[in-house]
């Protein structure tokens, strides 16, 4: 599992997801919102990217590796789209925690939304995916996901937050279901077919190798 997570002025967002963690900070209009630092302990490696207006800091601790590096990224928008916020994998569930989210002009009700994208330009939202909670599914692989947080502060200013995009989702191989069954009598000289239109694979199914076997005792 990865633990992925979002410190974001003034919205602090985390994605859960597994082993990694990532924090990375966004500033945007409407107020002038404070948030409480949240620190995170790793002996293994810090990834930390530096950036000027308009750009977020990351910082990267991953338990899995012992690699240290430090990348600068300039960027005129709110998020950079040339860097991945967080890994997504099929049948994981991703889950935005909002606990920290905090802001000095107050806030309303906070909305949620899940995009995809095919090209990391072009973002779709995913219809029904407007929960904390999502789960990227076999039609999600190989496409980017992110999530766009949105609230109207005390003073009337709408805040949207979007996330940096995830890595394109991974496949996970999916079990086939349903199985081969014979068609016909075992007898001398009558024929017997074998049915797969019972077995079914959600990561598509090729051509069928079939080998005919005997046996005396049946083990």
């Amino acid at each position: 599992m990865r633990f992925l997570k979002y410190n974001f002025l003034p919205l602090s967002l985390c994605v859960l997801a597994g082993f990694t963690t990532l924090d990375s900070k966004i500033s945007f209009a409407g107020g002038d919102p404070t948030i409480k630092d949240q620190k995170v302990k790793s002996s293994k490696s810090n990834v930390k990217q530096h950036s000027h207006s308009k750009t977020y800091v990351t910082k990267q601790k991953n338990l899995s590796s012992t690699t240290n590096s430090t990348v600068n990224t300039k960027s005129n928008n709110n998020t950079d789209t040339e860097n991945t916020g967080f890994a997504a994998i099929e049948d994981v569930p991703l889950i935005v925690d909002l606990s920290s989210v905090t802001d000095a002009d107050g806030m309303g009700t906070v909305s949620v939304q899940w995009q995809i994208s095919n090209d990391n330009k072009k973002w779709t939202n995913i219809s029904g995916a407007t929960t904390q909670s999502f789960t990227p599914r076999e039609i999600h692989v190989g496409s980017r996901l992110r999530v766009v947080i949105s609230y109207v502060d005390g003073q009337g200013n709408l805040e949207p937050l979007t996330s940096p995009p995830s890595t394109p989702v991974k496949n996970v191989n999916d079990k086939p279901t349903g199985s081969a069954r014979l068609i016909g009598s075992s007898v001398e000289d009558s024929a017997l077919v074998v049915d797969t239109s019972n077995i079914a694979d959600e990561d598509g199914i090729g051509g069928f190798d079939i080998s005919w076997q005997r046996s005396s005792s049946k083990s």
